[in-house]
């Protein structure tokens, strides 16, 4: 006879014991992911910039390391740590 019960199933009472942890969706949203494509892009843009001629011009000297830096150093992190902003209502309830 099945009762039901609140129970897992056995597996994943099993897995629990054994200390599998089963894979949690990606907290990401919408905006992580622009500012992530973002990020590439703008490192992209640095690489292409590294290469214009001459080699020792304003564009590949100073203009290239500074995209880079910001895509390295700022954007992609940033896409990797924002969150999502919270209402002010839900706040003082």
């Amino acid at each position: 006879m099945n009762r039901p019960t609140n129970r897992p199933p056995r597996a994943a009472r099993r897995q629990a014991r054994r200390g599998v942890v089963l894979p949690q969706p990606l907290p990401y949203t919408q905006r992580n992911w622009r500012l992530f494509w973002i990020g590439l892009g703008v490192i992209g843009l640095g690489y292409i910039f590294l290469g214009i001629p001459p080699v020792n011009g304003f564009i590949s000297m100073t203009v290239a390391p500074l995209l880079l830096v910001a895509g390295y150093c700022v954007i992609l992190p940033l896409a990797l740590l924002a969150k999502e902003k919270k209402d002010k209502g839900m706040e003082s309830q």
